[in-house]
C-alpha cells in the first residue's frame, strides 16, 4: 500500500501524506523530486511533462511506486516505463467523470485519449527480474526499441510492450 502521494497538492492529494510543488504547511515534504525516495512505497499521478524526471528518480532509487501515466508507446520515456515494471499494468476505464478540475465541476472531455494505466514500478532490479521471469518470450522480430501499438488479444488483456524479450500485457483495473 502506498505511503505518500508524491505529486499532489492540498486540494487533490489521494493519501494523507503528500508532497506539493510549493509551500504547504500540511504537506509531508515540499517538492518530492528534491528529496530521496529510497525505501518508499509511493503513489503519483504527475503531469506528463514530469514523467521523465519521475522515471529517472525511480531508476536511481530503491523506491516502489504506483504511477498513473498514459499508455503512449511513442513517447521517449515509454521504454523506461516498461522496463521498470514489477507487475502487470492496470488499464483505467475511460469514464466520463474520471478526471475533474479541482474546485470546479469541469471534467476531461476525452479521457479515452489518455489511455491511463496504473503502473507498479520499482528501482530494485531483482524485483523487476522476478516479475519478468514468468512472462512469455516475444518474437525475435520484436525489440526493446520498437514501440508497440496497444492491440487487444482475445480476452481482456492487451499487449503494450516488451522488456528483456518478455511480452508485457495490460489487464483491466476492474475485471468483468
Amino acid at each position: 500500500r502506498p505511503f505518500v502521494d508524491l505529486v499532489a497538492t492540498s486540494i487533490n492529494h489521494k493519501l494523507d501524506l503528500y508532497c506539493p510543488p510549493l509551500m504547504d504547511s500540511h504537506a509531508w515534504k515540499i517538492d518530492a523530486l528534491a528529496h530521496p525516495w529510497d525505501g518508499l512505497v509511493a503513489y503519483a499521478y504527475p503531469p506528463t511533462s514530469l514523467l521523465r524526471l519521475v522515471l529517472n528518480k525511480v531508476k536511481l532509487e530503491k523506491v516502489e511506486i504506483f504511477l498513473i501515466a498514459p499508455n503512449w508507446p511513442h513517447f521517449e520515456w515509454f521504454a523506461d516505463l516498461i522496463n521498470l515494471l514489477v507487475d502487470f499494468p492496470r488499464e483505467i476505464p475511460p469514464w466520463q467523470n474520471l478526471l475533474k478540475q479541482p474546485c470546479k465541476n469541469l471534467f476531461h472531455q476525452k479521457p479515452e485519449s489518455l489511455k491511463l494505466h496504473v503502473w507498479k514500478l520499482s528501482g530494485d532490479p531483482s524485483k523487476r527480474e522476478d516479475f519478468l521471469i514468468g512472462l512469455p518470450r516475444g518474437s525475435r522480430i520484436l525489440t526493446e526499441s520498437q514501440p508497440l501499438i496497444c492491440t487487444k488479444r482475445s480476452g481482456n488483456a492487451s499487449l503494450i510492450g516488451v522488456s528483456q524479450g518478455r511480452l508485457i500485457h495490460a489487464i483491466p483495473l476492474f475485471p468483468n
